[in-house]
């Protein structure tokens, strides 16, 4: 951003800075998703047009939680509705409570308690949902620098949609970013292939997920939060963060 370009040098420690900006839209978000799954869009209550993705289901042991971005959900004890609008219909809008969240140098993220009132389902609109050995979700993996510049990579979010799929490769697995005044470090930035859009502000709270050739089916890699690049670009989070910091897993253990 030319406000922040003479404030940060380019590189510290030798691993690349960037300056971005958060940014949130109104898109076509509204649909009522039953049952509930990764993908949708949701909002803490009253903030619908700050709306965010639901990333999906994550466990606790064996409990179910759902996760997605502090900046979307709020604090501990707010209330979560999808849609947005809080208005399911014949369903009940409110989908969880906020157990625990937090917003660092490092990560973004919230951890809802789901309301058994709201059906749901394991995996994410747009993927085959189910359980391994095929076409499914498997627990999460870590983007090394091996990964920088070869992996392809995509998020399934409110905002952009799965129709299509709108894939982009690692450029960074460890770089420095400025957002909304926090500098946080060990970020994942994920760049468009082909110069076009691939995330909107309604998009922060998905997973990021890469694909596993062997066997068929997809990897949880990070969290995304951000956008940057006139929304060329993605920003995430790597997903071993949020395992540290708040003990949940991609499957049941």
């Amino acid at each position: 951003h030319p406000r922040y370009s003479e404030c940060f040098p380019s590189q510290i420690d030798g691993v690349d800075v960037d300056i971005l900006e958060r940014s949130y839209r109104s898109a076509a978000a509204s649909d009522v998703v039953n049952p509930l799954m990764g993908g949708a869009g949701i909002a803490e209550t009253g903030r619908a047009a700050d709306f965010g993705t639901l990333g999906g289901i994550v466990y606790s042991g064996n409990r179910e939680r759902y996760i997605t971005n502090q900046h979307v959900a709020g604090n501990s004890g707010s209330v979560i509705v999808q849609p947005p609008s809080g208005n399911a219909g014949t369903l009940p809008g409110n989908i969880g409570t906020v157990l625990s969240s937090l917003r660092n140098t490092i990560l973004d993220c919230a951890i809802i308690q789901p309301d058994p009132a709201r059906k749901n389902q394991f995996g994410i609109l747009g993927l085959p949902p189910g359980q391994p050995p095929q076409n499914a979700i498997f627990a999460y993996n870590k983007l090394t620098f091996i990964d920088e510049h070869s992996t392809k990579a995509f998020k399934i979010g409110a905002a952009t949609g799965f129709n299509p799929i709108r894939v982009g490769t690692v450029k960074n697995v460890n770089t420095f970013v400025e957002i909304d005044n926090i500098f946080m470090s060990r970020q994942i930035v994920v760049d468009s292939d082909d110069e076009t859009e691939i995330i909107e502000g309604g998009d922060s709270g998905s997973l990021l997920l890469v694909e596993s050739a062997t066997p068929n089916g997809y990897f949880v890699v990070g969290l995304v939060h951000a956008e940057t690049n006139k929304r060329q670009s993605i920003v995430a989070t790597h997903f071993d963060e949020i395992i540290n910091e708040f003990g949940v897993s991609v499957l049941p253990f």
